[in-house]
């Protein structure tokens, strides 16, 4: 049988009963097609797709427990060099005791450095707070936001935050120009009455200016008949002594 065309059995037809199979036939289907229909699960896909990505957290008392051990390391191999220079057990324990303040005083220096999954969880997480830093994201960044879909209500709100911030923006400019238009007033005002104080202090000069020069000429103008009127006593005087 060829093509799905060919004997129903193969008794008596001398074959060997082997059937040979068209791959290039596609064999008629009644009804509708199977599988799921189209955009089955898209929703599901989005919605996966516009959850944050998980960032795993480090054990900060796995992290505390690894930063001890690395003390306690420092300090064995401290006890095992003195132990060998032959010292006594007291000194030992002062040095040891010496060096563990010292350690557990001093910051950390391989603190992240390591290959375990929580220390790389930790330096991941300095890593990831510098970037946000350096970007200017805010703290309370939701990460894929931007493929989740928004609802009427959130759309309806983010609106109503932006007209509220429009009209505080109109209102902050409104207030400004009218500061600005007050002190401008005040300024106005103020040369207004400092150059009235100037004419009247001008003027006062210029006043006494002006009495101090009449005050003067009438003084000159005195003298000439002060000496004419002397002179002419005088020579009264003279001519009745010449008498």
């Amino acid at each position: 049988m060829y093509g799905n065309v060919g004997l129903a059995t193969a008794r008596g037809s001398g074959t060997n009963g082997y059937v040979t199979r068209n791959t290039a036939h596609l064999r008629i289907r009644e009804g509708p097609p199977g599988g799921q229909p189209y955009g089955y699960g898209y929703d599901a896909l989005l919605e996966s797709v516009s959850k944050p990505p998980i960032h795993r957290v480090p054990d900060q008392g796995i992290l505390e427990h690894e930063r001890k051990r690395r003390v306690e390391v420092k300090i064995m191999e401290l006890r095992d060099e003195l132990e060998e220079k032959g010292m006594e057990e007291d000194d030992i324990e002062e040095e040891c005791d010496k060096l563990r303040q010292k350690l557990a005083a001093q910051p950390d220096r391989f603190a992240g450095r390591g290959l375990d999954t929580h220390s790389l969880a930790a330096a991941k997480e300095v890593e990831m707070n510098r970037l946000q830093r350096a970007l200017g994201v805010s703290a309370n960044h939701e990460e894929g936001r931007a493929f989740k879909r928004e609802t009427e209500e959130e759309k309806a709100a983010r609106l109503a935050k932006r007209e509220e911030r429009e009209r505080e923006r109109i209102e902050a400019a409104i207030a400004r120009e009218r500061e600005n238009e007050r002190r401008k007033q005040e300024w106005e005002e103020k040369e207004r009455l400092r150059r009235r104080e100037e004419y009247r202090r001008r003027r006062e000069r210029e006043e006494e200016t002006k009495g101090a020069r009449e005050r003067e000429a009438e003084k000159k103008k005195r003298v000439p008949e002060e000496e004419r009127t002397r002179g002419g006593i005088e020579g009264e005087a003279e001519k009745k002594r010449r008498l």
